[in-house]
Protein backbone atom coordinates (compact mmCIF):
# COMPACT_ATOMS: atom_id res chain seq x y z
CA UNK A 1 0.00 0.00 0.00
CA UNK A 2 2.85 2.36 0.79
CA UNK A 3 5.13 1.24 -2.01
CA UNK A 4 6.52 3.83 -4.37
CA UNK A 5 8.45 7.08 -4.28
CA UNK A 6 8.30 10.25 -2.26
CA UNK A 7 6.06 9.01 0.52
CA UNK A 8 6.61 10.41 4.01
CA UNK A 9 5.75 8.12 6.95
CA UNK A 10 5.14 8.91 10.60
CA UNK A 11 7.40 6.41 12.30
CA UNK A 12 10.04 8.19 14.39
CA UNK A 13 10.11 7.76 18.16
CA UNK A 14 12.36 9.77 20.41
CA UNK A 15 11.67 10.23 24.09
CA UNK A 16 13.45 12.54 26.54
CA UNK A 17 16.78 11.40 25.06
CA UNK A 18 16.06 13.28 21.83
CA UNK A 19 19.17 15.28 21.08
CA UNK A 20 17.84 18.72 21.94
CA UNK A 21 18.92 21.21 19.30
CA UNK A 22 21.64 18.95 17.92
CA UNK A 23 21.32 18.98 14.15
CA UNK A 24 22.70 17.44 11.02
CA UNK A 25 23.53 20.86 9.62
CA UNK A 26 26.94 21.00 11.29
CA UNK A 27 26.08 24.03 13.44
CA UNK A 28 28.56 23.85 16.30
CA UNK A 29 26.39 26.18 18.39
CA UNK A 30 23.64 23.58 18.75
CA UNK A 31 23.43 21.32 21.79
CA UNK A 32 23.32 17.55 21.77
CA UNK A 33 22.31 17.09 25.39
CA UNK A 34 19.20 14.94 25.89
CA UNK A 35 16.13 16.38 27.56
CA UNK A 36 15.65 15.53 31.22
CA UNK A 37 13.08 12.80 31.96
CA UNK A 38 9.70 14.12 33.06
CA UNK A 39 8.24 11.93 35.76
CA UNK A 40 8.75 8.28 36.54
CA UNK A 41 8.52 5.66 33.81
CA UNK A 42 5.48 3.40 33.90
CA UNK A 43 5.00 -0.11 32.57
CA UNK A 44 2.68 1.02 29.78
CA UNK A 45 5.43 3.07 28.06
CA UNK A 46 7.16 1.64 25.02
CA UNK A 47 9.87 -0.94 25.71
CA UNK A 48 11.80 -1.59 22.49
CA UNK A 49 14.00 -4.40 23.79
CA UNK A 50 11.36 -6.07 26.03
CA UNK A 51 13.56 -6.01 29.13
CA UNK A 52 10.81 -4.53 31.35
CA UNK A 53 12.50 -1.09 31.40
CA UNK A 54 10.70 1.54 29.25
CA UNK A 55 12.82 3.21 26.57
CA UNK A 56 12.77 6.55 28.36
CA UNK A 57 14.53 5.12 31.43
CA UNK A 58 16.51 2.32 29.79
CA UNK A 59 20.31 2.61 29.91
CA UNK A 60 20.47 0.54 26.70
CA UNK A 61 17.05 0.99 25.07
CA UNK A 62 17.90 -1.14 22.03
CA UNK A 63 19.49 -4.09 23.90
CA UNK A 64 17.87 -6.24 26.57
CA UNK A 65 20.24 -5.97 29.52
CA UNK A 66 20.52 -5.90 33.31
CA UNK A 67 21.00 -2.09 33.43
CA UNK A 68 24.55 -2.59 34.67
CA UNK A 69 26.59 0.63 34.39
CA UNK A 70 30.15 0.22 35.67
CA UNK A 71 31.24 3.78 34.91
CA UNK A 72 27.94 5.30 36.15
CA UNK A 73 27.55 7.55 33.11
CA UNK A 74 23.94 6.59 32.39
CA UNK A 75 24.83 4.40 29.41
CA UNK A 76 24.59 0.68 30.21
CA UNK A 77 27.53 -1.67 29.88
CA UNK A 78 25.77 -3.60 27.11
CA UNK A 79 25.91 -0.61 24.75
CA UNK A 80 28.60 1.68 26.24
CA UNK A 81 31.42 2.17 23.67
CA UNK A 82 34.15 2.47 26.32
CA UNK A 83 34.92 3.36 29.94
CA UNK A 84 34.85 7.07 29.07
CA UNK A 85 31.77 9.06 30.02
CA UNK A 86 28.94 8.92 27.46
CA UNK A 87 25.28 9.80 27.02
CA UNK A 88 22.51 8.50 24.80
CA UNK A 89 21.92 11.55 22.61
CA UNK A 90 19.09 10.13 20.51
CA UNK A 91 17.08 6.92 20.29
CA UNK A 92 14.76 6.04 17.40
CA UNK A 93 12.41 3.09 17.69
CA UNK A 94 9.91 3.80 14.86
CA UNK A 95 6.83 3.84 17.09
CA UNK A 96 5.44 7.37 17.42
CA UNK A 97 4.16 9.75 14.73
CA UNK A 98 6.39 12.31 13.05
CA UNK A 99 7.41 13.13 9.51
CA UNK A 100 11.08 12.28 9.67
CA UNK A 101 11.55 9.38 7.23
CA UNK A 102 11.14 9.79 3.48
CA UNK A 103 11.19 6.84 1.12
CA UNK A 104 12.98 8.00 -2.01
CA UNK A 105 12.41 4.85 -4.06
CA UNK A 106 11.24 1.33 -3.37
CA UNK A 107 8.81 -0.15 -0.87
CA UNK A 108 9.46 0.97 2.73
CA UNK A 109 6.70 -0.27 5.04
CA UNK A 110 6.19 0.92 8.66
CA UNK A 111 4.30 -1.34 11.05
CA UNK A 112 4.30 0.77 14.23
CA UNK A 113 7.40 -0.96 15.62
CA UNK A 114 9.83 -1.01 12.71
CA UNK A 115 10.53 -0.02 9.12
CA UNK A 116 10.63 -2.84 6.59
CA UNK A 117 12.29 -2.75 3.17
CA UNK A 118 10.50 -4.97 0.69
CA UNK A 119 11.93 -4.28 -2.79
CA UNK A 120 14.63 -6.95 -2.86
CA UNK A 121 13.61 -8.64 -6.12
CA UNK A 122 13.78 -5.88 -8.74
CA UNK A 123 17.55 -5.45 -9.02
CA UNK A 124 17.62 -1.72 -8.22
CA UNK A 125 19.06 0.32 -5.36
CA UNK A 126 16.37 1.87 -3.14
CA UNK A 127 16.80 4.35 -0.30
CA UNK A 128 15.06 5.98 2.63
CA UNK A 129 16.21 9.30 4.09
CA UNK A 130 15.96 10.64 7.65
CA UNK A 131 14.81 14.27 7.70
CA UNK A 132 14.69 14.91 11.46
CA UNK A 133 17.26 16.46 13.77
CA UNK A 134 20.35 14.43 14.63
CA UNK A 135 23.25 14.94 17.03
CA UNK A 136 26.46 16.29 15.58
CA UNK A 137 29.43 13.91 15.22
CA UNK A 138 31.54 12.56 16.78
CA UNK A 139 29.26 9.76 17.94
CA UNK A 140 28.77 6.02 17.99
CA UNK A 141 25.63 4.83 16.26
CA UNK A 142 24.08 1.40 16.83
CA UNK A 143 21.51 0.11 14.33
CA UNK A 144 19.56 -3.03 15.18
CA UNK A 145 17.97 -4.74 12.21
CA UNK A 146 16.72 -8.07 10.92
CA UNK A 147 17.82 -9.61 7.62
CA UNK A 148 14.57 -11.08 6.31
CA UNK A 149 15.64 -12.24 2.84
CA UNK A 150 19.13 -12.39 1.31
CA UNK A 151 18.70 -14.73 -1.66
CA UNK A 152 20.99 -13.02 -4.16
CA UNK A 153 24.59 -13.85 -4.96
CA UNK A 154 25.36 -10.11 -5.00
CA UNK A 155 23.71 -7.80 -2.48
CA UNK A 156 24.38 -4.73 -0.33
CA UNK A 157 22.84 -2.88 2.62
CA UNK A 158 24.16 0.63 3.34
CA UNK A 159 23.86 3.06 6.24
CA UNK A 160 24.76 6.54 4.99
CA UNK A 161 26.29 9.21 7.23
CA UNK A 162 26.67 12.84 6.14
CA UNK A 163 25.82 11.91 2.58
CA UNK A 164 24.52 14.04 -0.27
CA UNK A 165 22.17 11.23 -1.23
CA UNK A 166 20.95 10.39 -4.72
CA UNK A 167 18.76 7.51 -5.87
CA UNK A 168 21.72 5.35 -6.84
CA UNK A 169 24.28 6.50 -4.28
CA UNK A 170 25.87 9.65 -2.97
CA UNK A 171 29.01 11.23 -1.59
CA UNK A 172 30.03 11.17 2.06
CA UNK A 173 30.55 8.31 4.50
CA UNK A 174 28.82 4.95 4.74
CA UNK A 175 28.94 1.59 6.48
CA UNK A 176 27.72 -1.40 4.53
CA UNK A 177 27.14 -5.12 4.66
CA UNK A 178 27.79 -6.64 1.24
CA UNK A 179 27.95 -9.97 -0.60
CA UNK A 180 30.14 -10.15 -3.68
CA UNK A 181 29.97 -12.61 -6.55
CA UNK A 182 32.10 -15.61 -5.65
CA UNK A 183 33.38 -14.04 -2.40
CA UNK A 184 32.47 -14.09 1.27
CA UNK A 185 30.24 -11.52 2.87
CA UNK A 186 31.94 -8.38 4.15
CA UNK A 187 31.49 -5.21 6.18
CA UNK A 188 32.85 -2.05 4.54
CA UNK A 189 33.66 1.49 5.64
CA UNK A 190 33.30 3.99 2.80
CA UNK A 191 34.65 7.46 2.16
CA UNK A 192 32.76 8.06 -1.05
CA UNK A 193 34.13 11.59 -1.37
CA UNK A 194 37.57 10.09 -2.02
CA UNK A 195 36.40 6.77 -3.44
CA UNK A 196 38.24 4.81 -0.74
CA UNK A 197 36.85 1.83 1.16
CA UNK A 198 38.08 -0.31 4.00
CA UNK A 199 36.83 -3.89 3.94
CA UNK A 200 36.75 -6.92 6.25
CA UNK A 201 35.55 -10.29 4.90
CA UNK A 202 33.46 -12.75 6.90
CA UNK A 203 34.36 -16.42 6.91
CA UNK A 204 30.83 -17.42 5.89
CA UNK A 205 27.76 -15.80 4.40
CA UNK A 206 25.26 -14.11 6.68
CA UNK A 207 21.85 -15.73 6.90
CA UNK A 208 18.44 -14.28 7.83
CA UNK A 209 18.50 -13.21 11.48
CA UNK A 210 19.15 -10.34 13.86
CA UNK A 211 22.17 -8.05 13.46
CA UNK A 212 23.77 -4.92 14.89
CA UNK A 213 25.67 -2.47 12.70
CA UNK A 214 27.83 -0.10 14.78
CA UNK A 215 29.63 2.93 13.37
CA UNK A 216 32.15 5.07 15.24
CA UNK A 217 32.25 8.31 13.31
CA UNK A 218 34.08 11.62 13.31
CA UNK A 219 33.97 13.80 10.19
CA UNK A 220 37.63 14.77 10.53
CA UNK A 221 39.26 11.42 11.40
CA UNK A 222 38.03 7.87 10.86
CA UNK A 223 34.89 5.87 10.23
CA UNK A 224 34.95 2.45 11.92
CA UNK A 225 32.21 -0.01 10.94
CA UNK A 226 31.42 -3.16 12.90
CA UNK A 227 28.76 -5.77 12.12
CA UNK A 228 27.80 -8.40 14.68
CA UNK A 229 25.09 -11.04 14.72
CA UNK A 230 22.65 -12.35 17.29
CA UNK A 231 23.44 -15.89 16.11
CA UNK A 232 26.70 -17.66 15.27
CA UNK A 233 27.66 -15.70 12.14
CA UNK A 234 31.20 -14.24 12.48
CA UNK A 235 31.66 -10.52 13.05
CA UNK A 236 33.76 -8.08 11.04
CA UNK A 237 35.31 -4.63 11.45
CA UNK A 238 36.49 -2.17 8.79
CA UNK A 239 38.02 1.32 9.06
CA UNK A 240 38.48 4.15 6.57
CA UNK A 241 39.75 7.76 7.04
CA UNK A 242 36.97 10.28 6.46
CA UNK A 243 39.11 13.38 5.91
CA UNK A 244 36.74 16.22 6.71
CA UNK A 245 33.49 15.04 5.11
CA UNK A 246 30.87 17.78 5.16
CA UNK A 247 27.47 17.31 6.86
CA UNK A 248 24.57 16.00 4.80
CA UNK A 249 21.78 13.44 4.95
CA UNK A 250 21.39 10.24 6.98
CA UNK A 251 19.58 7.16 5.78
CA UNK A 252 19.68 3.62 4.40
CA UNK A 253 19.93 2.05 0.97
CA UNK A 254 19.47 -1.56 -0.07
CA UNK A 255 20.30 -3.63 -3.10
CA UNK A 256 18.56 -7.03 -3.07
CA UNK A 257 18.43 -7.35 0.74
CA UNK A 258 15.03 -7.62 2.40
CA UNK A 259 15.43 -6.26 5.92
CA UNK A 260 13.64 -4.65 8.88
CA UNK A 261 15.00 -1.70 10.89
CA UNK A 262 14.16 -2.00 14.60
CA UNK A 263 16.02 0.77 16.44
CA UNK A 264 18.80 3.33 16.09
CA UNK A 265 20.84 4.72 19.01
CA UNK A 266 23.24 7.69 18.89
CA UNK A 267 25.79 7.69 21.74
CA UNK A 268 28.04 10.69 22.37
CA UNK A 269 30.98 11.30 24.70
CA UNK A 270 30.36 13.79 27.48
Amino acid sequence: MLAGCDVIWSIDHVGPRDGGGGGDDGDSSSTDAPDAPTGACVATEHDEDDDAVPDRCDKCPGIADSQGDMDTDGVGDACDPSSAQHMIAKFISFTEPSTTWMGQTGSWLPDGESLKYNSFTDGNHHSVKYTGTLPNPPYVIDVHFQIDVAPQEVLALYMWLDTNQTVSGGTGAACSYERFSGLNDAVRAHNTDSGQTGIANFATQASPGGYRLRATYDRSTNLICFLSADDSIPSGTAMEPTGGIMPGAFGFRSYKVGFTLHSITFIKAL
